[in-house]
């Protein structure tokens, strides 16, 4: 399937789509830890980078996308 295939489809299956990303947040949100402040501990388990970043989140009661951030700011020199 091409792009312009692809594109047809989901502009034809925006439900489908929709269900999509709800399962996909589901699966990868534990943001549980919202706004609390990250340890060095955590920050220390993110740079590791021994475990898949889901199973890290779960861990560690975080979402994957607040991982990924976490590792670009620490990178990048970032507190």
């Amino acid at each position: 399937m091409g792009y312009e295939e692809t594109k047809r489809w989901r502009k034809k299956h925006p439900e489908k789509i929709r269900k999509y990303m709800r399962d996909y947040y589901g699966k990868t949100s534990n943001a549980g830890r919202h706004y609390a402040r990250w340890e060095e501990e955590e920050k220390r388990m993110v740079m590791l980078h021994d475990k898949p970043d889901s199973e890290l989140a779960a861990e560690i009661d975080r979402s994957v996308k607040a991982i990924q951030l976490m590792r670009s700011r620490i990178k990048k020199g970032y507190p």
